[in-house]
């Protein structure tokens, strides 16, 4: 994840915690996530070459901070959430909505479906700085099998590493298989080239 990237999830981060939704679109623009300039939905035929950084409209900037509060939301029902997640990855995979994404990811008590649906929208972010986030997730029992799944997805089952692990692994054997596949992901970062129609079959 480059310096800019970095900076911008941790800006929306704490964006998303503390303004409201209009503030939160204001943010959005000033970090050049958004336009002015409102414009219509992409049909949905154009999702394999969304781009995970292109300068979103203020219609669109509205719906992906909506979605990431709902999806953050612990007070909404489970369903809600885990449909928002599923909208984020279907609908509008932008990097703008990874923190709220990683938010739902990194806690244990939240409810695993939507977690897992959050692992999902995140693999589907057009976009090489999740892959990391993706290896990451191994480290949580309950979602490492999903995460693996949706990274042999876009690359292909015989272009990963071994994988190996169950819930019941040690976290020395989960450290294990991060190396490994952190290792593979440095060797093949520049010429990989992700699969991304196969994301959307289960």
């Amino acid at each position: 994840m480059t310096n800019h990237t970095s900076a911008t999830v941790v800006a929306f981060r704490q964006s998303a915690l503390l303004l409201p939704a209009a503030s939160l679109i204001g943010t959005l623009l000033l970090l050049g996530f958004a336009s002015p300039v409102k414009a219509t939905q992409p049909p949905f035929a154009d999702w394999l070459n969304y781009k995970a950084d292109k300068v979103l409209t203020v219609e669109e900037a509205t719906q992906i901070v909506e979605l990431s509060l709902l999806l953050v939301n612990k007070d909404k029902p489970v369903e809600q959430r885990r449909n928002a997640a599923e909208s984020i990855g279907l609908k509008m995979p932008h990097r703008a909505a990874v923190p709220a994404l990683i938010q739902v990811i990194a806690d244990n008590k939240d409810e695993l479906r939507v977690r897992s649906g959050a692992i999902t929208a995140l693999s589907q972010v057009n976009d090489k700085s999740v892959i990391p986030l993706l290896i990451s997730a191994f480290r949580y029992p309950d979602l490492r099998s999903r995460a693996c799944e949706q990274l042999r997805k876009l690359y292909g089952y015989n272009n990963v590493p071994p994988f190996g692990l169950t819930p019941q692994s040690s976290e020395k054997e989960g450290e294990q298989v991060i190396k490994v596949w952190e290792d593979w992901w440095k060797m093949n970062e520049a010429t990989s080239k992700p699969h991304r129609a196969m994301l959307l079959f289960e």
